[in-house]
């Protein structure tokens, strides 16, 4: 497991008067960094899950509230996704779908 806080940065975010030694640092550092690995894929699999069975219907909805030329724009970025990077249909529509939110952010 790759190890990216050190154990002076997790004392600094313990604070002054966390009293423990660096071994029990080191268990509790390794202890979180399980726990995260295990949140992350239970996340990712149960989004993964979800997202391909509804990816087609939530699409056309998402399409139906943007501007004409926006929907046209989206919907050549997904079949651009799929023949071009040879995604699934529905995987492509959801990454179309992300990036135009994220472009909106900017």
């Amino acid at each position: 497991m790759v190890m990216l806080i050190s154990l002076d940065r997790c004392r600094k975010l313990l604070g002054a008067d966390a009293a423990v030694s660096d071994e029990e640092l080191t268990e509790i550092r390794e202890s979180l960094y399980q726990l995260a690995h295990v949140v992350v894929s239970a996340y990712t699999e149960q989004h993964h899950a979800v997202d391909v069975g509804v990816a087609s219907e939530e699409f056309e909805e998402f399409l139906k509230r943007l501007p004409p030329e926006e929907q046209e724009e989206v919907e050549k970025r997904a079949a651009a996704l799929v023949q071009d990077k040879g995604m699934c249909r529905e995987k492509a529509e959801r990454v179309a779908i992300t990036e135009y939110i994220e472009s909106q952010r900017n």
